[in-house]
Order: C-alpha cells, then sequence, then structure tokens
C-alpha cells in the first residue's frame, strides 16, 4: 500500500512524503466463538488469533516550492501517483526530480523488520469484556552510510464489567493497564567505530485502576533504574500517595552516546555477571555467575531434578549450596536474602532462598541483552532478544539500570536519564532529569506521523474550555502544560472550533496565538480568549481541534480533539 502525506510549510512550500509498504506473513486463529441462535440472532463471545509478520518499505521526501511553475507540475505528478502504487516495492518507485528546479529531494530511506502479535477478546454481553493484546516490533531503518534500529513493545489488558464481587482469590472488577516500551539504537555502520551513535530504552506503564500495590511497583521501578538515586521529595511523595483504583502514569527513560555505548559493548562477560550480583545481592558480594561456575550451574540443575536429592539440605538455602561447591568460602547469609536494589521481592522474578537457579537463569537472561546489543547492533532479528527482557515494569528497571552500570554509573558523563508520574492525585506531576545535554550528531529520520509522536509524554497536560454569560461571544481557554516553555514566544496554538461534523467550510472559527500573547497564570499555565463569529449556533454541540506549533510552523505535538456540548451551557470557572 501507498502513503502520501503532506504538511504545509513557510513561504508557499510544502514537505511532501512518499512512503510505499508491503507486508507479508501469516495469522492463526485459534478459537472464534460467534454462535447464532434460531439461525437470526448473532451473538460474539470473542476470539484468540496470533499474527507473525515481515514488513519492507521505502520513503522519499520531497521540499516543493508551489509558488513556481516546476514545482506545481512535480505536485501534481504526486497527486497522480496516489493511485498508481507499485505492485514490486523497489521497481519503479522512486520519482526523478531532475526536471524540477522547484524541487529539493532528500535521501530515500530504507526500512525491513518483522512484528508479531497475540490477541484474546472475551465477552459475555451485557455483563463482561475482557481484552488482552501483546504485541512487538522491531525496525531497521537506512539512509545513506546511516542506519539505526528501533524496537518496541506493547502489552495491554482490559476488563470492562456491570457486576463487581470478590470471593476469596477469586474477583471481577475493572481493569485497564498497558505497558508500552521502545529501543532505538542508532549505529554508525562502520563496524570498528561507534562514534555518533545513541542507544535510548524508554518505557511508558498506565493503569486507569491502580491500587497502592501498583503504586509501589512504579516506585520501585524508578528506584531499580536510578540504583536507589531517586529523589527523596519524590520518594516520599510517591509512598505517601494513597490510590484505591485511580489512575497512573509512568515514563521513564534512559540514553547513552557514543562512549557509554563503547563501554558497555567492552564489558566482558565477568563484568556483566559482577554488577548483576552485586545488583541482587548488595555492593560488596562475590561475583558467583562468574564463567568459572558455569559447569557447577549446570551440574547443580540436574542435581535439583534427582527424586533421591530432592528433600536434600543442599536444595534449602543457596548460602548452603554455594558453599558447598565452593563458590563462596563458607555458608553466606547474604545470598538467601537481598540486599541489593533487586531485592524485597523486586526484579524478573519472586526470588526465594531455595530456589538459587533462578538466579542464575536471571542472571543469563541479562547478559544476553548485551551480547545481543553487541554482535547484532544493526540487525533485527537480535533486537528481538533485546524485547525479551521488557515483560513487565519492574523487569524493564533491572534492564536499564545493568546498562547504567556498565556505561559507567548514573552521574557519568552521557547517561541521561528522565521519569515522570502523574496522577489525579498528585497535585502536580512528578518529573526528574539529570539534565546532561545528550550530543546526537546522527540524523535521526523519521516520517511525518512519527514526528508527531516522539515526545515520551504528551506536552499538554489539560486544557479547559468554558463561556462568559457576560461575554457569549467569545471562548475562554485555558491551557495546563506538562513543563515550562523555555521561549513562550516561539511557541503557539493553533485551535479550530467547529460544528461537529466538520464538513462546512463557513461554520468554523480558526484562531493561532503564541503563548507570549496569552495571560500567563503560572509557570505551566496559560489562558486566553477566542472570538466567536456572531452567527454561532451556540445550542448544538461542537468540537475543537487545539495543536501546538513550533519554530518555522511546524506542528510540535498531536492534534487534540475535544467535544464541546452545547457550548451556551459551559460555565465560567
Amino acid at each position: 500500500f501507498r502513503s502520501v502525506r503532506f504538511q504545509k510549510l513557510q513561504n508557499n512550500k510544502i514537505a511532501i512524503e512518499i512512503e510505499d509498504t508491503q507486508i507479508s506473513g501469516n495469522s492463526t486463529e485459534i478459537f472464534k466463538l460467534r454462535p447464532k441462535i434460531l439461525a437470526i440472532i448473532k451473538l460474539n463471545f470473542g476470539k484468540w488469533a496470533s499474527e507473525n509478520f515481515s514488513s519492507d518499505s521505502i520513503i522519499q521526501r520531497y521540499e516543493v516550492d508551489i509558488s513556481r511553475p516546476s514545482g506545481k507540475d512535480f505536485f501534481k505528478t504526486v497527486l497522480k501517483s496516489m493511485y498508481l502504487p507499485s505492485s514490486k516495492l523497489f521497481s519503479g518507485l522512486l520519482l526523478t526530480t531532475n526536471q524540477y528546479e522547484a524541487v529539493k529531494t532528500n535521501p530515500p530511506i530504507y526500512k525491513d523488520g518483522n512484528g508479531e502479535e497475540t490477541r484474546l477478546v472475551l465477552k459475555f454481553p451485557g455483563v463482561i469484556s475482557y481484552d488482552t493484546r501483546n504485541y512487538a516490533e522491531v525496525e531497521k531503518t537506512t539512509k545513506g552510510s546511516s542506519s539505526y534500529l528501533s524496537a518496541e513493545r506493547l502489552q495491554r489488558e482490559y476488563l470492562k464489567s456491570k457486576i463487581n464481587f470478590q470471593l476469596g482469590p477469586i474477583g471481577i472488577s475493572k481493569k485497564q493497564r498497558s505497558h508500552e516500551c521502545s529501543v532505538e539504537f542508532n549505529v554508525n555502520q562502520k563496524e570498528s567505530d561507534l562514534n555518533d551513535s545513541t542507544l535510548a530504552l524508554g518505557c511508558k506503564y498506565s493503569n486507569k485502576y491502580s491500587t497502592n500495590e501498583d503504586k509501589n511497583k512504579v516506585l520501585e521501578s524508578i528506584d531499580i533504574v536510578l540504583n536507589g538515586n531517586i529523589d527523596d521529595k519524590d520518594r516520599e511523595t510517591l509512598e505517601a500517595l494513597d490510590l484505591k483504583r485511580e489512575p497512573i502514569t509512568m515514563y521513564n527513560n534512559v540514553v547513552f552516546s557514543a562512549q557509554q555505548i563503547k563501554n558497555i559493548f567492552s564489558a566482558s562477560e565477568d563484568k556483566i555477571t559482577s554488577e548483576i550480583s552485586k545488583m541482587m545481592f548488595g555492593e560488596n558480594a562475590k561475583n558467583i555467575f562468574s564463567s568459572k561456575y558455569k559447569k557447577i550451574w549446570r551440574s547443580y540443575r540436574g542435581l535439583r531434578k534427582s527424586t533421591a536429592l530432592k528433600n536434600s539440605n543442599l536444595f534449602r538455602k543457596c548460602s548452603v549450596m554455594l558453599a558447598y561447591y565452593g563458590i563462596t568460602d563458607g555458608v553466606d547469609k547474604t545470598y538467601d536474602s537481598f540486599d541489593g536494589i533487586v531485592g524485597n521481592d523486586k526484579g524478573i522474578f519472586n526470588f526465594k532462598s531455595s530456589g538459587c537457579y533462578s538466579y542464575y537463569r536471571a542472571a543469563r537472561k541479562l547478559t544476553k541483552l548485551v551480547s545481543s546489543l553487541k554482535e547484532g547492533r544493526d540487525q533485527v532479528k537480535n533486537a528481538n532478544d533485546v524485547l525479551e527482557l521488557f515483560d513487565n515494569i519492574k523487569q524493564t528497571g533491572l534492564a536499564q539500570n545493568l546498562l547504567i552500570r556498565l556505561a559507567g554509573g548514573i552521574n557519568s558523563k552521557g547517561v541521561t536519564f528522565s521519569y515522570l508520574v502523574s496522577s489525579p492525585k498528585l497535585q502536580e506531576g512528578i518529573y526528574k532529569t539529570n539534565e546532561v545535554p545528550q550530543e546526537i550528531e546522527i540524523d535521526q529520520e523519521r516520517n511525518l506521523v512519527e514526528e508527531l509522536g516522539v515526545q515520551n509524554f504528551s506536552r499538554i497536560k489539560q486544557i479547559q474550555y468554558s463561556l462568559n454569560p457576560n461575554n457569549p461571544n467569545s471562548l475562554k481557554v485555558y491551557i495546563n502544560l506538562h513543563y515550562e516553555l523555555d521561549d513562550p514566544s516561539n511557541t503557539s496554538v493553533e485551535l479550530k472550533v467547529a460544528n461537529f461534523s466538520y464538513n462546512d467550510e463557513e461554520s468554523f472559527n480558526v484562531i493561532s496565538k503564541s503563548f507570549s500573547q496569552m495571560k500567563q497564570i503560572s509557570l505551566k499555565e496559560y489562558e486566553f480568549y477566542m472570538p466567536l463569529n456572531y452567527d454561532y449556533n451556540y445550542n448544538i454541540g461542537h468540537n475543537a481541534y487545539l495543536r501546538l506549533i513550533g519554530a518555522e510552523n511546524r506542528a510540535i505535538g498531536k492534534e487534540t480533539k475535544t467535544y464541546l456540548n452545547s457550548v451556551n451551557h459551559s460555565k465560567e470557572e
């Protein structure tokens, strides 16, 4: 299929992007429950299906001056091409622009990747609806001599119930949560040179019906990422936060520059396993996962399955096992409890002192993270191994913590971190960054759609529209941002208010206003008034479309759509 996108620029110029994509794969439907009753009534009780796919695409980008004849001619050529996609992806797709003086051509961008998705939907009409989705995709993007990998994982769980009950361990209540992670590795393709490369790992966790247990997972995840260096005030705020099935959202992001990536890749296996041992048992712990103990761990795994020895004291305490095989000098209780940042049931598994082999299994899994990045930094298949470590919110923090340690620590130059926690129960969102400038020289090519979604969190926290009965010809607009603007004069708002159908050009108002022209209430709060037409019909519903605009008249956020139900009934707040 072919996608054609346009973006208006200044001085009668238009950015045009043509993306041709070819997808192939297979899908499996495990079951589908859609019975018919009396051949008339159709019921949908849900389905369970999985899909695997591979994709290839080519992106062409142009900047066209439509005030010049050759620019208009090229624009017409593009419009015609929208209806003539080629059946062969890389045959005859590139548009020749040599004859068009008013067209600036960017080098083509090539992408290839693969993904998988599993979805389960269960419905009991009128009572319960349950939906889960697990999605993973890895993509390699190449432009000229530069390339980068991007990988993302999404897990969602949704349950809507008209009944709520709890009977012992069995209960039904509303549930809506998601966990999304992305990995981006921008790498110089020269095999011996990592200059200009960057590695970023970011995750978002949201839960609409959170409890204090869910909130504690958020705190634990941030704590693990930062190796216990979470801001004291933020820790106190989160510990005091009392959630009774209310929303909470957490974002975190860690970015490494070229030197830190070199440190990560130069780390030996014993260096990696040593840091993992410290994460679990404390900074003074011995490297019980060293490569010289591999044979011992493998033989220990076999003995655990022996019927004759399954009740042996050897398997009741990890400290006894380590001493028995000579990994430690004697029985050390340190290895029966967790004094490291992963302690107190935090991390990949719920560790127990008798489950010693699970420690080793976790260490091998984390070691694979580094080897997958190092050995296949420009290969799609290796990034899938990395995605396996982002199955839950606490496991994500463990992977990020390991990479920070190998890079040189949370305070080393070139390591940038940030986190944000928001909830209606908080007076304002918790936001923290080490504010270390990140040097990124590589050209990260994105298509126009991706440009609108690169932010880790929405720039706008809240929008309110209200009408003053004493001045019915203007609409009051209140905007609350997530962060303070560096230059209010260089950021503006484009607002359209229209009837709900948005199909009559005479029926909507449009306004553009910079934040420096608005009334500033606080560092992050602004308000302004939008004039309305005298013939405005206040008795019907309307839509408000608001978008943030940055330098060079470029959109810097997704368009928000708000339904205004009978504007004349709105009240001044």
